[in-house]
Order: C-alpha cells, then structure tokens, then sequence
C-alpha cells in the first residue's frame, strides 16, 4: 500500500524519528508528540482508520491514523508490516512520522540452533548465580540475626544483674 499522505509535521518533535528495531503494529511515541497544530490540544491521539491484513503466507499489514482527540485533525498516518521470507527469516517494519522508522530481521532458525544453548548456558549460569547470592544474604541475614539475638541476651542480662546489684545495695 501507498503510504498516506494525509499527516501533520507540525504536530510532531522530530519528523520520522529514527527507532532503529523498534517497531510498532499499534499505539503512539507520545515523547515525539508535540501538540495538535490545529488545536492546541495535547491529549493522547485517538487511532482511527485501523486496517489490518493478513496473508495466507502469514505476513502483516496494519495501518492507522494517528488522530487529535479534540478535533480529529490526522497528526500522522502509521503503517507496520510483518513479513516471512524463506520461512525463517521475519522482518518487522514500521513507518510514521510520530512513531518513527524502524526494521528489525529475526532470523528463527539461526536462533534456534545457535542462540538456544547460548541462551540455557546464560540461564544457567544466572540460576546459579542468584542461587549463590540468596545463599550468601541467607547466611548474612541468619549471621546477623544471631548477633542480634544474642546482643539482646547479654543485654537482658546485664539489666538483671544491674537491677540485681541495685536490690543488693538497699538489702
């Protein structure tokens, strides 16, 4: 689909931010939303004209307005898509003037067959690390609170046997 060219850059920070992988099938990058030039209004922009398409081969097509919520003056008009190339390869688009630019390319099988073990490796290598941690603040803790138990003890103690030595001298 042709983009629309029905937008506002005067509504918004920076025309087409660069968002380098970010990519988004629905909301708004409010940070970059300026004001409606039309009305001054700056409240959350409505999504309007939301299209969505999907193919048999399972690639995404999702188009919107970003709209004034006063006025419906169209701010910018957004376009994501998903797509599937040679079955593992998924990549992700995204053009608006007030979300930004952004691709990112996911290769699945690549991932599945190296990253995986990468990744159990980290999982594990984190598990045992935190184990470790909650060990040390275990043993921490239990040492501290003994130390406190028995600082309490000795203090008891010594208030009995003040309180002692106090009842001896007026015996």
């Amino acid at each position: 689909k042709q983009k629309n060219k029905k937008m506002c850059q005067d509504c918004v920070l920076e025309v087409s931010p660069d968002r380098e992988k970010t990519c988004l099938d629905s909301g708004a990058y409010l940070i970059n939303f300026r004001d409606c030039f039309a009305c001054k209004t700056r409240e959350t922009p409505k999504i309007l004209n939301r299209e969505y398409e999907e193919t048999d081969e399972g690639d995404e097509t999702v188009e919107y307005d970003h709209c004034c919520a006063k006025c419906l003056h169209v701010i910018a008009h957004h376009s994501y898509t998903f797509e599937i190339q040679n079955g593992s390869i998924q990549i992700y688009s995204m053009d608006c003037d007030l979300c930004g630019n952004g691709e990112d390319r996911v290769d699945v099988l690549a991932f599945k067959k190296e990253g995986l073990d990468e990744i159990d490796e980290m999982n594990v290598l984190v598990t045992s690390n935190i184990q470790n941690e909650m060990h040390n603040l275990t043993a921490a803790f239990s040492s501290s609170m003994s130390s406190n138990v028995f600082l309490k003890i000795v203090e008891e103690e010594q208030k009995k046997n003040e309180s002692n030595e106090n009842d001896d001298e007026w015996n």
